[in-house]
């Protein structure tokens, strides 16, 4: 029953007048719609985001209609507004700030305490002065503090919009420091560390003043190397855990990078740019939703929520130049406007030393007297790498809407890339080649992401989409074969090459999950991706089919894939056993136009299969807790591995995708210790049992992809870090891996077989690296913010070829004992809006580094970087 009398007195602003109402175990929506009737105005709202079982009793006596919204409202947090006689009932999104100082009895700060918002993911570290801020929605909350050795504390406080609200703790030291209980409300890459699947994550804010890239500070992580076939801007290869290749995944904000068009990789992305990396070991998340045979990186770009505006420009050895931009405009609570890119370039001619070169000698022939010439190997030094050189850019504009009523978040970014590269063929081992050709690859991507919350946050979706179009260039227009001095040797060597490669492709990913209660969430996960390809060659293009001459470069080729999961995870026992359930289906459809066949036009391919897996991590306090995880992982062949390049790679539509049993088992540990340090300790063993494993193979002239063999792969890696402040640590990861030949497919040699129980080829097997950061206010805090900082990497031997059961290496197959060390010094102004550094890498000018497959590394080289963040 409701009885609504007139309205009581009239005011200018709707919100503002004054009525009695009496509402009588009706619903909110009925009560609005009651109001709108009588009372001449109107309510804009989202129906999905109220509770229409619940039912109202109360009453108003001339109160304000902004009151009696209040009231009805009292359990969501919404904004009011009014436009003439419209009234918008809104989610609100404005936020406040939260400040304060966290101190011991005696008066002393508290470095490093949780701060946190219950049962929200808002929330903050201390300083090493105590002192904290963030920022977090308008409400009414519970914050609490906590901290090892020092009893937590709550307490209740409401954020008003624009307004400070500042809460100082005093903490009380705690008679049992290792507390049996855990603490909620963790950072972001906390939190994501602390996950049953094992991830590392690496802050890149750490790495800021140094003039390194996504590949250089990936490599810092236990378990990871990162390998190119040159300096920046070459293609390159992570070994993860023993995966390699195409079985480790690359994401972007997780999407995979595959999809987002060729011109841009781990070598040229810029740190700058970005928030942390995510490396997932033995199990994917599922929220990705894609096949990676057990490893994978996510590169996590910065969110812009309000005006921002830095750069950073970087000058280098090997007429080495980077630049990046990162802006963003706040134009209401709800629009925010973003740019970012960067631009690299560098010739990469670093020398070399002990190089094989071919040359050409004359000589008399004794018995007829002929001066005849002949071809002979010298080692040679100092020699100037060429035909190597970068170009790239990126540049993305975006538009970020959020806090809708039919969208928590909706994200439109359009970019364009370009790169550039010079394809050096010569060998340090052989001494003469084809002379070197170029590649090139432009994109175009659009792409639109939309996130919201239903039924109070407990159902969450996730969508995002891709559409992208790519085009690859491959030209070759020299025939000779030249040596290291750019001597021809051999003139008119091999055909030219002139192909172009234009994918354009569509990719979606959906995710939705729905909270049961505070134990368990489900959640469904599905990534659909389309390629339409058309490979071009300029120089041959026409192929017969059946006596009838067809251009080839008319007919597209398709790729399709479909990749569904499932996945429940689950708390136990207040929140100290969480596990995690999933499964998954794989579908994927190849078809195109045989290369190879002279009767056949199209050709096509379809598999299916499942995997499946689970996790788990116990915590046996805020300190100490172990995990493991299991998963039967499928990587699906991607386009070339099934269609080759229409040029020395023929096609192979009888492969079959890679799998996997993935075992890992984890332990971690953190303390504080001495007052001001902190230690982490982790340990990791691993086991990855890889079936139909796809490598090419075959000779010069000719190759292919095929699954020859099954591989083992196993190891250990530990990693230690201690921590005094935000300026100075030192850190230690240490990986002892090997991976060998388990058995070979029936269409192997047999002859191979007699290498089961040896070691897979180009893999290292030992390797640690020692990384610190010495801050000169660690010491004293009216010293200036300059920071020194190094890296050590080291790794043991190990050969790029196969080696015979009781053989040993071929002296150049072989990779020698290496050790990178790189140092540099930098500086903060107080304001922390500039920065400078200047570095120095491979200080040792050891020319016995290497990169893939023995390629050399640039010798001792200098960077000098500047960043400068104008608001």
């Amino acid at each position: 029953m409701l009885i609504l009398p007139n309205l009581i007195q009239a005011q200018e602003s709707v919100l503002n007048k004054k009525i009695s109402i009496s509402i009588d175990g009706i619903g909110i929506i009925e009560t609005l719609q009651e109001i709108e009737k009588n009372e001449n105005c109107f309510f804009s709202y989202n129906k999905s985001s109220i509770n229409t079982t619940k039912k109202v009793t109360k009453t108003f006596n001339n109160t304000s209609l902004r009151l009696v919204l209040e009231s009805l409202f009292e359990d969501y947090k919404m904004y009011f507004s009014e436009e003439g006689n419209v009234i918008y009932i809104r989610k609100d999104s404005r936020k406040g700030k939260v400040t304060g100082k966290v101190i011991d009895a005696n008066n002393t700060p508290i470095p490093f305490a949780s701060i946190i918002l219950e049962n929200t993911i808002y929330g903050t570290s201390s300083d090493k002065n105590g002192n904290y801020t963030f920022l977090a929605p308008q409400g009414n909350y519970a914050i609490s503090v906590s901290t090892l050795g020092f009893e937590s504390k709550k307490q209740e406080i409401k954020i008003i919009p624009d307004q400070p609200t500042q809460v100082n703790f005093t903490l009380n030291e705690e008679e049992n420091a290792l507390r049996e209980i855990l603490i909620e409300g963790k950072s972001i890459s906390k939190k994501i560390t602390e996950a049953p699947i094992k991830i590392n994550t690496i802050e890149t804010k750490d790495f800021k003043l140094q003039s390194v890239g996504v590949a250089e500070i990936l490599k810092t992580s236990p378990g990871v190397v990162v390998r190119r076939s040159g300096g920046l801007g070459s293609d390159v290869e992570v070994n993860l855990n023993g995966l390699t290749g195409n079985a480790v995944r690359v994401y972007i904000d997780g999407f995979p990078i595959e999809y987002l068009g060729g011109g841009f990789n781990l070598t040229n992305i810029p740190a700058s740019n970005i928030n942390r990396l995510e490396i997932y070991k033995g199990v994917v998340p599922t929220d990705k939703a894609t096949d990676a045979l057990g490893g994978g990186v996510n590169i996590v770009s910065k969110k812009i929520e309000n005006d921002v505006l830095e750069t950073s420009y970087e000058i280098g050895s090997f007429n080495t130049h980077r630049v990046s931009l990162l802006s963003g405009k706040k134009i209401n609570d709800h629009i925010t406007l973003s740019f970012d890119g960067f631009y690299n370039f560098s010739d990469n001619d670093f020398l070399m030393n002990n190089i094989t070169n071919t040359t050409e000698e004359t000589f008399t022939d004794q018995f007829t007297g002929e001066i005849r010439t002949q071809l002979v190997r010298e080692t040679i030094n100092n020699i100037r790498r060429f035909n190597n050189a970068h170009e790239s850019y990126f540049a993305q504009v975006g538009m970020q809407i959020h806090d809708l009523s039919w969208a928590d978040e909706i994200t439109i970014k359009g970019n364009i890339s370009h790169k550039f590269n010079e394809i050096q063929t010569l060998d340090i081992t052989d001494g003469s080649a084809i002379e070197g050709y170029f590649g090139e690859t432009k994109t175009f991507n659009t792409n639109l992401g939309y996130k919201n919350s239903f039924f109070d946050n407990k159902l969450k979706l996730d969508y995002r989409g891709v559409l992208s179009n790519a085009l690859s260039a491959t030209i070759r227009d020299s025939l000779n074969v030249i040596n290291w001095n750019r001597e021809v040797i051999v003139e008119n060597g091999l055909n030219p090459i002139d192909t172009e490669t234009e994918f354009t492709t569509n990719a979606h990913r959906l995710g939705i999950s729905y909270k049961l209660n505070n134990q368990h969430k489900i959640s469904l996960n599905n990534f659909y991706a389309r390629s339409k390809i058309f490979r071009r060659n300029f120089i041959d293009p026409f192929i017969n089919v059946n006596g009838e001459e067809i251009n080839g470069n008319l007919i597209p080729s398709f790729f399709t894939k479909n990749i569904s999961s499932a996945e429940i995870s689950s708390s136990w026992f207040k929140k100290s056993l969480n596990t995690i359930l999933f499964g998954k289906y794989y579908l994927y459809d190849a078809n195109t136009v045989s290369q190879q066949s002279p009767t056949v036009l199209n050709l096509q391919i379809k598999d299916e299969l499942k995997g499946f897996g689970f996790a788990l991590k116990y915590a046996f306090n805020t300190s100490f807790f172990i995990r493991t995880s299991y998963e039967n992982a499928v990587r699906i062949p991607d386009e070339f591995e099934v269609y080759g390049n229409f040029t020395n790679i023929r096609s192979n539509f009888n492969l079959k995708p890679e799998q996997s049993d993935n075992i890992n088992f984890g332990i971690d540990y953190e303390q504080r210790f001495l007052d001001s340090y902190k230690i982490n300790l982790g340990f990791n063993g691993f086991i990855r049992d890889t079936k139909d494993l796809i490598a090419l193979r075959g000779g010069d002239v000719s190759l292919q992809y095929q699954n020859f063999n099954s591989v083992l792969s196993q190891g250990v890696e530990f990693n230690v870090k201690i921590t005094k402040d935000p300026f100075s640590n030192i850190s230690f990861n240490l990986t002892n891996q090997e991976r060998t030949y388990k058995g070979f497919n029936a269409l192997s040699d047999n002859g191979l077989k007699s290498f089961i129980g040896t070691s897979f080829p180009n893999t290292p097997f030992f390797f640690y690296n020692v990384l610190f950061n010495l801050g000169a206010k660690s010491f004293k805090e009216t010293l200036p913010n300059i920071v020194l900082y190094s890296n050590w990497f080291h790794t043991k031997a190990f050969s790029n070829d196969d080696i015979p059961p009781n053989g040993e290496p071929e002296p150049l197959s072989l990779i020698p004992t290496q050790d990178e060390i790189n140092m540099g010094i930098g500086y903060f102004s107080p304001n922390k809006k500039l920065s400078f550094s200047f570095q120095v890498n491979n200080i040792t000018n050891d020319f016995q580094l290497f990169d893939n497959y023995r390629v050399p590394k640039p010798n001792r080289n200098y960077q000098f970087k500047i960043n400068y963040k104008i608001f």
